[in-house]
């Protein structure tokens, strides 16, 4: 099921199109996955993740220490992902990658976000490039900021998609959902040909942590 973000002044609507209301959490849900997109006005998200998650990790050499420094993204395996936006059915033969590697400079769910602040070394940080605050990798032996730039979208980059192809360069922390999520990721935002593997089931570790919303 998928929790939905209604307005009161809307519930008729919502209940017209069969959504369930939650007395405990006070809040409508959907039931049918098939369904989502019909509900995608009071989705937080172009996507939705089913099953379960996972925290990427890897490393590179900090910009200014030259120290290796482990860094870290969120990601969802094609293969749980529900494309609210273009209802594509098969992500990874659209796609061309068996995995999502979503930049945690986005709206990540909050138990994702939580873990990584507990046990990591992502915080909010000032970047003279953007002039602007955002969650991001940081060094951790000088504290530097890892620019999103460096860490995602350069071709030699950590996650750099159209690049790594070693799935054993990526470790994945696997979180379970309790319930369906809605994701801040829009398919086919990175494509490739001919296609990559990126995640290898011999690299993941488990968190024993259940996410909800």
């Amino acid at each position: 099921m998928l929790y939905l973000n209604v307005p009161y002044e809307q519930k008729n609507e919502a209940k017209s199109m069969y959504a369930r209301w939650d007395k405990d959490k006070k809040k409508w849900y959907a039931t049918n996955p098939k369904f989502y997109f019909r509900f995608a006005k009071w989705i937080e998200g172009e996507s939705v993740a089913r099953n379960r998650v996972y925290i990427a990790v890897s490393s590179k050499s900090c910009w200014k220490c030259k120290k290796q420094t482990p860094v870290y993204t969120f990601a969802v395996k094609n293969k749980d992902l529900i494309d609210i936006i273009g209802r594509e059915t098969n992500i990874e033969e659209f796609t061309g990658y068996d995995v999502a590697l979503i930049p945690i400079n986005r709206n990540l769910p909050e138990g994702i976000k939580r873990y990584l602040v507990q046990h990591t070394n992502c915080k909010d940080k000032f970047s003279k490039t953007t002039q602007t605050t955002y969650f991001a990798n940081t060094c951790i032996q000088c504290d530097a900021l890892q620019g999103a730039n460096y860490v995602y979208d350069e071709v030699n980059s950590s996650f750099g998609r159209m690049y790594s192809t070693d799935s054993n360069q990526i470790r994945y922390i696997e979180f379970k959902l309790k319930n369906d999520i809605a994701i801040d990721y829009q398919v086919g935002e990175s494509m490739i040909s001919p296609p990559v593997k990126l995640f290898n089931e011999k690299n993941v570790i488990q968190s024993n942590v259940e996410l909800f919303e």
